[in-house]
């Protein structure tokens, strides 16, 4: 049973993005002291314990403002993707003195493992990371590709995961020297999350040996790339990876994974992209294709990225010169 005491400031609004709220669920075991009127503004101490019991998760919540005219606390609470969001208020809510209540209850049928991060009335009360297991040089985005240095670490505190790059093997060919193929840059990482510690490696390299991404705790984590690319006679810098981190549970029906080859000789500013699979639903079998709409951020050769598309309209498709290969156009609707 663990024990945590939280001093806050109160005024600060916080929220958490991209949480699926569930129905609000009413709180019935409150407790509540009568109203303390006779405290002193400046004497209040604003204190919040959370325990983790066999029940569920205890609050307690000291000086809690309220309306002199309160009669009882009224709580109220959501928990979806690991974040347990309560509402507290003193009901009746019109007088106009403030006085002070102790309020004390337990969330039922929550346990410690599933709780990334708690607030009270938009406040965070409780991270799961407030433990020192994840302190992040990066925030470790989720749905967004993100970068991230060798050596450092990535940290997300509602999912819990704590993610550093081990180690940065960079072999690929060198711009400015012929080589038999095209090389490698694999990534040893090392994932920490709230059941286990994972290493795995992922590569830049797409073939049935090589592999750039995987699954772990219904979590995809996915090589995008490893920059800079290598030049002959340039010292080797410090890699910056680039990676996606999702829910899987989300599913990739409507996404298909590419690979940004470089700026084409025929359309202007529009670069190549390779499919690693032909895709359904356009007209040509082809798997490389002039790219309408990519985002500039995206535009760097050897990165790796899953879009959703369509056939161009007749008045999106762009005119280009015929100094290179021909290839067929796609317009990007969606980039990760």
């Amino acid at each position: 049973m663990k024990k945590v005491a939280v001093f806050l400031t109160l005024g600060v609004f916080l929220t958490v993005s991209c949480v699926v709220r569930e129905q609000e669920s009413h709180v019935s075991n409150v407790n509540f002291t009568p109203c303390q009127q006779t405290k002193a503004k400046s004497d209040v101490s604003d204190r919040i314990d959370v325990e983790f019991t066999n029940e569920g998760v205890q609050i307690t919540y000291y000086n809690f403002v309220v309306t002199c005219d309160f009669a009882t606390v009224n709580v109220t609470h959501t928990f979806a993707g690991g974040v347990l969001s309560i509402t507290q208020e003193g009901s009746p809510n019109q007088a106009d003195c403030v006085c002070y209540t102790d309020v004390s209850y337990t969330v039922n049928g929550i346990s410690q493992d599933e709780v990334n991060v708690i607030f009270i009335n938009g406040e965070q009360v409780y991270c799961y990371n407030d433990n020192g297991d994840c302190s992040g040089d990066v925030h470790l985005k989720i749905g967004e590709v993100f970068e991230i240095k060798s050596g450092e670490d990535a940290c997300n505190a509602q999912y819990g995961l704590s993610l550093r790059i081990e180690k940065v093997n960079d072999s690929r060919c060198p711009i400015g020297v012929a080589c038999l193929w095209a090389g490698n840059a694999s990534v040893q990482f090392h994932l920490s999350t709230k059941k286990g510690e994972y290493s795995f490696t992922l590569d830049t390299y797409q073939s049935a040996a090589f592999k750039s991404d995987t699954i772990i705790e219904g979590m995809k984590y996915r090589l995008r790339n490893v920059l800079p690319y290598p030049v002959v006679g340039e010292e080797l810098p410090l890699k910056t990876v680039r990676i996606l981190v999702e829910n899987n549970e989300e599913g990739d029906d409507e996404y298909f994974d590419a690979t940004v080859l470089g700026k084409g000789m025929d359309c202007g500013n529009s670069f190549l992209i390779q499919f690693d699979a032909g895709v359904t639903g356009l007209p040509s079998p082809f798997k490389i294709y002039y790219e309408i709409n990519l985002p500039e951020k995206y535009k760097i050769n050897n990165e790796r990225i899953s879009v959703k598309l369509r056939v161009p309209n007749n008045d999106e498709n762009m005119v280009c010169t015929m100094m290179g290969p021909t290839y067929p156009q796609i317009n990007i609707i969606e980039v990760k």
